[in-house]
């Protein structure tokens, strides 16, 4: 009847917890365990946003979802590991197993797909949909990738738009590239501003 939180626990382990105060909502084991002044989170699922610290309007779900997150805000990540390295980064929204896995920094992508942009690290502004899209990105930006493997391989190329199946798979660093169709530009790796249209 007071404003005190609701703790659940098992084994004497935090297991879920609902704080009127600040707005937060955990449940699963270690969930939420180490907030300190992070408001409006909702983490569910074992160890989801367990280092999260002032962190703030972030929703993650699934087993380790944004397990490492400590003061990344407005974050959404929805599956097994997605957004499980996420420190610092903010307004992305990471979808599926392994989705956005080891992204520290980057802002602002949206990863949706399993293992879709699973090593981007500090990249931001990147859209990938499909499984594996964007998979090998590490620092690109202002990437776009619609279908499966699409800009798989692409690590540091910035501003490639590639639409189908494989499309600009071997990019490595080549930039504001345009691929549509199956594997169109497949085993371009490093050009520049190629446009392709065709399977």
């Amino acid at each position: 009847i007071d404003n005190k939180p609701l703790v659940f626990k098992t084994n004497n382990i935090l297991s879920g917890k609902i704080d009127p105060g600040p707005n937060n909502v955990f449940f699963g084991q270690s969930a939420g365990a180490a907030i300190t002044s992070g408001v409006n989170n909702t983490f569910i699922g074992h160890i989801s946003g367990a280092a999260n610290l002032s962190g703030s309007n972030n929703l993650f779900a699934g087993h380790f979802a944004g397990n490492g997150n400590s003061v990344g805000s407005e974050n959404v990540f929805l599956g097994q590991d997605a957004g499980r390295s996420n420190t610092n980064g903010n307004l992305n929204t990471f979808v599926g197993e392994d989705a956005g896995l080891e992204n520290t920094f980057g802002n602002e992508n949206v990863f949706i797909g399993s293992g879709a942009g699973r090593n981007n690290l500090t990249g931001s502004n990147n859209a990938a949909l499909g499984n594996s899209a964007l998979s090998s990105n590490i620092l690109g930006s202002r990437n776009a990738a619609l279908g499966h493997s699409a800009l798989f391989n692409n690590t540091l190329g910035n501003e490639n738009a590639a639409f189908g199946y494989s499309a600009l798979f071997s990019n490595l660093n080549g930039n504001r590239n345009a691929a549509l169709g199956h594997s169109a530009l497949f085993n371009n790796t490093t050009g520049n501003e190629n446009v392709a249209f065709g399977h």
